[in-house]
């Protein structure tokens, strides 16, 4: 009996590896912030406010599909690798009404997180929410000191529980 054989007969199959979360969400914190905007989809819903979905990621023609034997209904995770890409930091307005974008080649840092939101902040015309996760370079000092500045522009922030990126809808896109 070959190792192919061998491998299927102790139920496992020869599929694709998926990149992923190493941790997986509080399910309360998860609950509180699908209740929290839930009450921000009415409001922008009723024109009180904008609701902003903001999140980078990056592409490079560097696609990694690895493929291994895995236990049937059990799958294996891998981290993702960095190498050299365009990154690109995107907000999408609620309903998909309007689309921002700001592509950078090479790495991007709280500095360059900053000026983009200063941008945004620059030109509102009410209240606006931003969604947003908890990578560090949301969570940096220099972020935190700009947290009270972009409230008085009436740009508000709203930090995901970490490990919920199924929250953000952005990542619907990036899925696309």
């Amino acid at each position: 009996m070959d190792a192919h054989e061998s491998a299927k007969k102790k139920d496992y199959l020869w599929k694709r590896i998926r990149l992923g979360l190493w941790k997986r969400a509080d399910e309360n914190e998860k609950e509180f912030a699908r209740q929290d905007l839930a009450e921000l989809t009415k409001r922008a819903d009723n024109k009180e406010i904008e609701l902003v979905y903001f999140d980078g990621s990056g592409f490079n023609l560097w696609a990694k599909v690895v493929y291994a034997w895995q236990k049937r209904g059990e799958r294996i995770s891998v981290p993702v690798s960095k190498g050299k890409s365009q990154n690109v930091l995107g907000l999408m307005w609620h309903r998909c009404q309007r689309f921002e974008s700001f592509v950078f080649e090479g790495s991007i840092d709280s500095n360059v997180v900053i000026g983009c939101l200063d941008l945004i902040a620059e030109n509102l015309n009410k209240q606006t929410w931003i969604v947003l996760d908890n990578a560090p370079i949301h969570r940096s000092q220099e972020f935190a000191e700009k947290i009270a500045e972009w409230e008085k522009l009436g740009l508000k922030i709203y930090f995901l529980p970490a490990y919920c990126p199924s929250l953000n809808k952005i990542e619907m896109l990036w899925q696309k």
